[in-house]
């Protein structure tokens, strides 16, 4: 029980980090790198202003893609239960 709990662990830290992860490099293209350099201080407001749209653009349409994903196979389920087989 113990090796399940562990793999669904790290599996929520890859899910986690693949979100984080996938809107960096635009990120860094619209704000440049020169301030890597610099650290911290350094961040323009251009890299977070497109990282965190980028990151509620992936979210929402994931959630969207899902929510159809359910409305959809809920509804085709009933669809072919109420057609006639026409034979």
């Amino acid at each position: 029980m113990k090796k399940k709990k562990d793999t669904t662990w790290r599996a929520l830290a890859v899910t986690v980090a693949i979100f984080l992860l996938v809107p960096v490099p635009l990120a860094l293209y619209s704000s440049g790198v020169d301030w890597i350099f610099i650290g911290r201080q350094g961040v323009p407001k251009e890299f977070w202003i497109t990282y965190l749209f980028q990151l509620a653009l992936l979210v929402g349409g994931l959630t969207v893609f899902k929510v159809r994903e359910r409305f959809s196979s809920t509804d085709s389920g009933k669809i072919s239960e109420n057609r006639p087989s026409g034979r």
